[in-house]
């Protein structure tokens, strides 16, 4: 028998035993009722047992019935790290010792977040240096001032993925 999904609209083929039960789509991972579709040939079995149409309360109970199977995303808890990503080959792993030197020469500026994709903490590390150069002016400056430059020493220690979540080579 064939059935669409209800989400991804995909065509599907069911075996006969298990129509009128829940399926999951291979496309989506929609888990929904495998129904016969409109379009089966003249004599086939309907899928409410009669020939009428269903009427939209029908619907709307079967649409709220689909809604409650939906099967919930898997459960990533124990990784921390970004969602991987599909990349292409133009898109090449970024240089852990490029990340290391732009860190130690260039690091109070947050190039190397730049470098490596991170670019919130990066514009972070920017504004933080350049909102303390001028405040050294009234001293209050000479205490964060070095703020960017340990948080950049911590970078070249703790960071060793870019912005998408790729382990840095």
């Amino acid at each position: 028998m064939r059935t669409r999904c209800p989400s991804c609209h995909d065509k599907l083929d069911v075996d006969d035993e298990n129509v009128n039960q829940d399926v999951e789509c291979p496309s989506c991972g929609e888990v929904f009722e495998a129904r016969a579709s409109r379009s089966q040939p003249a004599g086939s079995r309907s899928d409410r047992g009669s020939d009428r149409p269903a009427s939209r309360s029908e619907r709307d109970d079967e649409d709220h019935t689909r809604r409650r199977r939906r099967r919930p995303p898997e459960d990533d808890d124990y990784d921390d790290r970004p969602a991987r990503r599909y990349y292409d080959d133009y898109d090449p792993p970024k240089s852990r010792l490029t990340y290391i030197l732009l860190a130690l020469f260039l690091g109070g500026l947050g190039v190397h977040n730049f470098y490596a994709g991170r670019n919130n903490i990066a514009i972070a590390q920017l504004l933080i240096n350049l909102i303390s150069w001028p405040l050294i002016l009234v001293f209050i400056g000479c205490m964060t001032v070095f703020i960017p430059g340990i948080w950049a020493i911590v970078d070249i220690i703790v960071v060793d993925r870019d912005g998408q979540g790729r382990r840095m080579v």
